[in-house]
């Protein structure tokens, strides 16, 4: 009976998200940026949103070029009225989604600049791959990086993580 409930419990919660994606774009103010691809956005009602930047992924504040990136996504919205194109929601509960000011694709934009890698793993627009192309050649943001030194984010966690989860060697003198 339990396992009947959590189900329903979670198609409710999936069915509501689903309705918010399908809903019309959401538009606010930039209140936050937490790292190169994530916001906070005020809407009209004072109610708080978190976004991840969708298709793409920006460098962790902790590796070569996140606080850059940071520093980039800062400089051209904070404080400005976004809308926001729904893509989905993250397993962290946020929206996902395209970033406009104006009319200028925000998540493009931090490819453009090199600020980011393409998610291959969640990308929907494949003209994005030649963005981040002619960032990579023209060397812009981290592309100026030797090759040998460029850690994609996905990996950069998931090296971390492994070194959070090994146990520490105790000091045996």
């Amino acid at each position: 009976m339990k396992c009947l409930l959590t189900l329903l419990l979670i198609t409710m919660i999936n069915a509501a998200q689903a309705q918010e994606l399908s809903s019309e774009p959401l538009v606010g103010l930039v209140v936050h940026v937490g790292d190169g691809d994530s916001i906070t956005l005020l809407d009209a009602q004072q109610q708080r949103h978190r976004i991840r930047l969708g298709e793409i992924d920006a460098p962790e504040l902790g590796q070569a070029y996140g606080q850059a990136a940071k520093r980039t996504l800062r400089q051209i919205i904070a404080q400005q009225h976004v809308r926001i194109h729904l893509l989905d929601i993250d397993q962290y509960g946020r929206i996902v989604g395209i970033v406009y000011l104006n009319d200028q694709d925000v998540n493009a934009y931090m490819l453009e600049q090199g600020m980011a890698w393409i998610y291959h793993r969640y990308l929907r627009r494949p003209e994005l791959k030649k963005i981040e192309q002619e960032a990579r050649e023209q060397k812009r943001g981290l592309w100026q990086q030797p090759e040998h030194l460029r850690v994609a984010p996905w990996t950069w966690r998931q090296q971390h993580r492994k070194r959070q989860q090994s146990p520490k060697l105790k000091d045996t003198q």
